[in-house]
């Protein structure tokens, strides 16, 4: 019961310098900041801080892990709706638009991982460090949408020459870059562009629906 309680509140404790990391590195980004900076903000000296996270890059994953989760359950409750056809794909385009919106700082932790650290040809891993948990969390999230795709090619709804998971990786790739430029151009882009975000997404979504399920 001891050891039960111990460990509780060493994650307890994880929980709120990790708190404290998210806050600072929204305000002033993840790679400008030193441990020394994390553990000032956190209140602990950085050799105490080390008993928690064993160096920088594992704070870091921890911190997409969050990233990661919060998709991943947004992912999830598209997924349980059970939508299909064109209903399914707007679904899905709009919930990862709303994470985007919603959590922009989670979104560029996100891409920093997927573009520099995610090993794509390794797949799921049993190991079980920070890094790890990012690299299946990741795979989960695809897997999300795989799942749906397999769905909609064997209900004959989406024809197409690519398969579940090569449809799944387009999707990805053409829906983040969107999202890149929308956030990158988000202040004054109606003014620039003469049309709000919701509507140059919707436009792009509109795209996908057409090429695929008509």
């Amino acid at each position: 019961m001891e050891k039960s309680r111990t460990s509780r509140a060493r994650n307890q404790r994880k929980e709120m310098i990790l708190d404290e990391a998210q806050r600072i590195t929204f305000e002033k980004g993840f790679d400008s900041l030193t441990i020394a900076d994390l553990a000032l903000a956190a209140d602990y000296t950085k050799r105490a801080l080390y008993f928690y996270f064993k160096d920088k890059d594992e704070i870091f994953f921890a911190l997409v892990a969050r990233g990661q989760r919060l998709l991943r359950s947004t992912l999830e409750a598209v997924e349980l709706s059970r939508p299909v056809g064109a209903d399914g794909a707007y679904a899905f385009g709009d919930c990862f638009f709303q994470f985007s919106i919603d959590h922009p700082e989670f979104f560029s932790l996100l891409m920093e991982y997927e573009s520099k650290r995610h090993r794509y040809e390794m797949g799921r891993t049993e190991e079980s460090n920070a890094w790890a948990q990012c690299q299946n969390l990741s795979l989960d999230c695809g897997d999300i949408l795989e799942r749906w795709m397999a769905g909609e090619i064997a209900s004959g709804r989406l024809r197409n020459s690519l398969t579940a998971r090569q449809l799944m990786i387009s999707f990805w790739a053409q829906t983040y870059g969107i999202m890149q430029i929308i956030l990158m151009r988000r202040s004054g882009f109606e003014e620039v562009y003469d049309i709000s975000v919701q509507d140059f997404f919707k436009s792009y979504m509109e795209g996908v629906v057409r090429a695929y399920w008509h």
